[in-house]
């Protein structure tokens, strides 16, 4: 069923997916994303909490990650915002 959504006075229609608050939208967007979380769980450990992702291992396998989820990350409607990504490394 749709349901109309009322924005900056335009209206638009809510077709699909969870509206935020709902108690199902965290599970729904899990099992949505959990394809490419095993697409990219090659040679780094990773651990993700909703839409925020940790890596590590040596630099060159980050970067492959990281080029990776650039990559592949729209095929699932993840969309990466490089100017909020930070690389910490070992002296």
């Amino acid at each position: 069923m749709e349901a109309d959504l009322f924005i900056d006075g335009e209206t638009i229609t809510s077709e699909e997916g969870t509206t935020q608050g709902d108690p199902l939208a965290m599970v729904m967007y899990a099992i949505g994303i959990l394809p490419l979380i095993q697409r990219l769980n090659h040679e780094v450990k990773q651990v993700w909490y909703a839409d925020d992702a940790i890596a590590g291992r040596q630099i060159d396998r980050l970067r492959d990650w990281w080029n990776n989820v650039l990559k592949f990350g729209p095929e699932y409607e993840y969309f990466a915002n490089p100017t909020k990504t930070w690389l910490v490394v070992k002296e």
